[in-house]
C-alpha cells in the first residue's frame, strides 16, 4: 500500500486506537478521508494537521523542578 495512504484499520493501529475510534473521529468531522476505487483512504498530511490539532486541544502535566501542572499546548 501506498505510503502516504492509510486504510481505516491501519490509521487504527498507527494511532493505537480502535477502528470504531477512527470512525467517531470521521463522523464528528475531525478526521478527512479520500475515497479510492469506493472505499475510505485517510491520507498521511490529514492524519498530521489532526494530531497537531488534537496537541494544541489537549493539557498535558508538565514536571518542571519535581513540581507538576497543567499546561495548555493551544
Amino acid at each position: 500500500m501506498n505510503d502516504n495512504l492509510f486504510t481505516t484499520y491501519t490509521l487504527a493501529e498507527y494511532l493505537q486506537v480502535s477502528a470504531r475510534t477512527v470512525q467517531r473521529e470521521v463522523s464528528r468531522g475531525r478526521l478527512t478521508f479520500v475515497m479510492v476505487g469506493g472505499r475510505r483512504r485517510y491520507r498521511r498530511e490529514d492524519i498530521e494537521y489532526y494530531l497537531r490539532r488534537q496537541l494544541q486541544r489537549s493539557h498535558f502535566r508538565v514536571i518542571e523542578g519535581g513540581r507538576a501542572h497543567v499546561a495548555n499546548l493551544g
